[in-house]
Formats: C-alpha cells, sequence, structure tokens
C-alpha cells in the first residue's frame, strides 16, 4: 500500500473531489518504470505492460489539467491554439509537481530506509531531532548512615534541520507534451527520478561520512573500537555483539553491496556449498553467525561517469529497531516555475521544478564498520 503524505491528500481534496487513484497510479508506474532500469523488488502491478500504465496515465493525467484548468478541449480551435491557454501550462506542471510529491517518500523509503529515518512537513518547516541518552544512573555502594550518594542525571541532545532548494530545470514543448507526442507521464517520471537519486546520494554520502568518523581500536583501546579491518571471524563477531549489547540487546545486521557482503565466508577453509546453498544462487550468505545479512543494490554515480556510488570495501553493522542513523526531512510541495509557452526561440519552455530536504546525522544509537581492504 503506496504512503500518500496528509498535504497530498489536502491537494486531493481542494482540487480532486478526494480521488487518490491517479497518485496511488503514479507510485506505482514509478516503481515499474525503476525495474525497468535494473532496481528490483519494488511493489507495482505487473498485470498491465509499461507502456500501457504510460498511455493511461498519460490520459488521466490530461482529465486532470481540463479539470483544474476549467478548459476543456474545444472543437473550434485547434489543439495547439487552446494548450497554449496560460491556465493549462499552470494546470500541467502543477499536476507534474503533484505527482512527484507522493513518490518521493514512498520510493526513497525502499532505497534508504535501511538508515534512513524520512519525515515530511510543511513549507517553511524546520525539523528537530531529539537525541535521548543511553547513559545509566550509576548505583553505588553507601554506607548506612548517608543520606545520599552521587548525584545522577543524564541530558537529551537535539539537532536541527533546515531544508535546503534544490531545482531540477529542463526544457520542454507544451504541445508536444500535451498532445502526446512526448508522454506526461515519462516526463513525470524523470523528474522525480532525478530529485530520488539526488536524495538517496545525500542520504548514503552522509551514512558513509558517519561511519567513517567511529573510533578504530587504535585510538580507544585494543578491543575497544567500532571499527574493524580486514575479514576477521572472531573479530566481527565480537562486533556484532558489541552493536547488539549497546543497542538494549537489538538484533544487529549487516549490510552492504553485493561485492561486500560476498566477502563474508565462514572461517573453515573446508567449508563445501551445494549448489542449493544461498551463496551459489545469490552470491552471498543470508546469516553470519548470527547476524542477518542484506545486500544494498549499487548506485551509480552520475556525477562521474561509469562510477559507483556505494563503497564496495566496507560493511556496515547496524541495529533496524535502533533509532536510525541519518535523518532526512523533505519540506513542503514540488513548486513548478515555467516560462510562457513559446519564450524560446524554437517555441519550447524552460520549467523548474523547486524542491527542499536536508539530511544530517542524530542518532543515540551504537555502529559498527567493517573495512574490507582499503
Amino acid at each position: 500500500m503506496a504512503h500518500i503524505t496528509e498535504r497530498v491528500v489536502k491537494f486531493a481534496n481542494d482540487n480532486m473531489n478526494g480521488d487518490l487513484t491517479i497518485f496511488n497510479k503514479a507510485i506505482d508506474l514509478f516503481n515499474h518504470f525503476m525495474d525497468k532500469d535494473g532496481k528490483k523488488g519494488l511493489s507495482y502491478n505487473h498485470k498491465y505492460s509499461f507502456e500501457d500504465k504510460c498511455t493511461a496515465m498519460h490520459k488521466a493525467m490530461m482529465s486532470e489539467i481540463n479539470k483544474l484548468s476549467g478548459n476543456p478541449e474545444s472543437s473550434i480551435l485547434t489543439p495547439r491554439q487552446y494548450f497554449s491557454n496560460p491556465v493549462r501550462k499552470w494546470a500541467t506542471f502543477a499536476i507534474v509537481s503533484a505527482l512527484i510529491d507522493p513518490i518521493i517518500p514512498d520510493t526513497i523509503i525502499d532505497s534508504i530506509g535501511m538508515f534512513t529515518n524520512v519525515q515530511t512537513g510543511e513549507f517553511g518547516n524546520s525539523f528537530k531531532y531529539d537525541i535521548e541518552s543511553n547513559d545509566f544512573f550509576y548505583v553505588t555502594k553507601a554506607g548506612r548512615a548517608t543520606r545520599h550518594s552521587e548525584a545522577n542525571k543524564t541530558f537529551r541532545g537535539q539537532v536541527n534541520i533546515i531544508p535546503e532548494e534544490h531545482d531540477v530545470s529542463t526544457f520542454a514543448s507544451l504541445y508536444r507534451l500535451l498532445s502526446g507526442q512526448e508522454n506526461l507521464a515519462i516526463f513525470a517520471m524523470k523528474c522525480a527520478r532525478a530529485m530520488e537519486t539526488e536524495i538517496a546520494y545525500d542520504a548514503y554520502s552522509a551514512f558513509d561520512t558517519a561511519m567513517g568518523a567511529l573510533p578504530e581500536d587504535s585510538i580507544v583501546g585494543a578491543g575497544d573500537g567500532l571499527k574493524i579491518s580486514g575479514i576477521n571471524t572472531q573479530e566481527i563477531v565480537k562486533l556484532i555483539n558489541k552493536v547488539g549489547a549497546f543497542n538494549s540487546g537489538n538484533k544487529p545486521i549487516i549490510i552492504g553491496t553485493p561485492v561486500a557482503v560476498s566477502q563474508l565466508l565462514p572461517s573453515n577453509p573446508n567449508y563445501r556449498y551445494t549448489l542449493d546453498s544461498d551463496y551459489v544462487k545469490i552470491g552471498y550468505n543470508k546469516e553470519f553467525y548470527g547476524a542477518d545479512v542484506i545486500s544494498l543494490p549499487q548506485k551509480a554515480n552520475w556525477q562521474q561517469p561509469y562510477k559507483t556510488l556505494l563503497n564496495d570495501n566496507v560493511l556496515y553493522v547496524l541495529s533496524p529497531a535502533s533509532q536510525k542513523p541519518i535523518q532526512l526531512a523533505i519540506e513542503g510541495e514540488t513548486l513548478s516555475i515555467a516560462d510562457d509557452v513559446y519564450s524560446n526561440a524554437n517555441l519550447t519552455q524552460q520549467i523548474t521544478f523547486k524542491k527542499s530536504w536536508g539530511v544530517d546525522t542524530a542518532s543515540n544509537a551504537t555502529y559498527g564498520v567493517i573495512e574490507i581492504s582499503a
């Protein structure tokens, strides 16, 4: 079931008689769109082809555009004439923006939800995250004739996130979009994909930086660190137990890229894998000495062609039931700003979609890092 934010529900109530069908279809189409690009495990309707869904979504969007603009298709004017109506321009990109809003929170959770808490708010909101202390009160031995022992008190930490605006600017021909020569649904999916990719990049970068700052044994003392080097079974088991113990017994898991998790092998050199084992079928063991092992799909680093984003040389140990290390704050609605229909010399127009979000580290949980190699 797709998660529809309160703001999107309000938009539907105010402008679409409360009908959320198009938003649920947009999330389904986006998941199918991502599946075609190689991201597996997403939930969508397999009954219809991607092409059929795009056609149906285009028609649904056109229907909503006609309702919002109050300007149905004319039997007197040609499409090129009534498509240039300024109100229709506003309605077109308002619908695209409205479809982006439910897509991003719903799909980003599947991408980075293992280590990121996602929160949405209204325009102008700042976001506050409380960090409760994990410390216990000291228990001291006392004499029978003493009134008090040493006083203890714990304090709550706090992190504030003020989202920053991010823009996606593109050129488009309104006539080609509305006439179906360019599919309006595909246009909306590409805008959403660009933002989803950038948010995931910000969250993972913050996560990798925070984990890289964890103390090593050489800094805090032998056996007392949260970062180990190399695949040493005994050291990994100690780290798993340590993370679980300091997270109030919440079961730890190990996450990493397919390349990273494939390095987790039993220490026995004589171990033999059968043809139906997890390692043979999927390339890694789903469990390592009591800890579930989860593979994070690798992501393309679009800023550096043919390089990947996620670190293949690191494994992370965390307890999902504890507070997640990364906090993602998504502010308000997606705002579209469009130039006049024929503002460019080639009769296209520039459109900018604005979305605000912020990412920071805020958690009271304990985590571990296994550095496979330099």
